[in-house]
């Protein structure tokens, strides 16, 4: 008799990162080059970890702002989900990177499905299309 492949199951709430967290990396007075600071937290992850892609984008409201996210996931260290994703966002705002824990999948063995399933996820909750990742590295 053939085992059932268990149902995926996939985790939006926040989670605390195995690895130790890069800390906020900012240009700063001392003028810290943006993408140097980028290059210095991805350096700090875990060897382990898989680039997805990303986007850029010029967000247009009452004011406007640039958003750039790369996203990333990485084999989870328990017996409850199998991957994890993560973004490294850049605030226009405040002129720094930060590290975010979006979603957890359990039940996909595959990365990049894993990888789609839980951008798919993550983007209808924010209310914008998995295809504005598409191709975007």
């Amino acid at each position: 008799m053939k085992k059932k492949k268990p149902a995926t199951t996939i985790n939006l709430e926040d989670f605390e990162l195995p690895c130790s967290k890069p800390g906020d990396e900012s240009i700063g007075e001392d003028g810290y080059d943006r993408n140097q600071a980028l290059e210095d937290i991805e350096n700090g992850l875990p060897t382990s970890v898989i680039k997805v892609g990303g986007f850029k984008d010029e967000v247009d409201n009452f004011t406007s702002w640039q958003v750039e996210d790369h996203f990333f996931i990485y084999p989870w260290p328990n017996d409850k989900f199998d991957w994890a994703l993560i973004r490294i966002t850049w605030d226009d705002n405040w002129g720094r990177w930060g590290v975010d824990s979006c979603a957890r999948i359990a039940g996909e063995s595959d990365p990049l499905k894993a990888a789609q399933r839980m951008l798919t996820a993550l983007l209808a909750t924010w209310s914008l299309s998995e295809s504005l990742c598409a191709g975007q590295n």
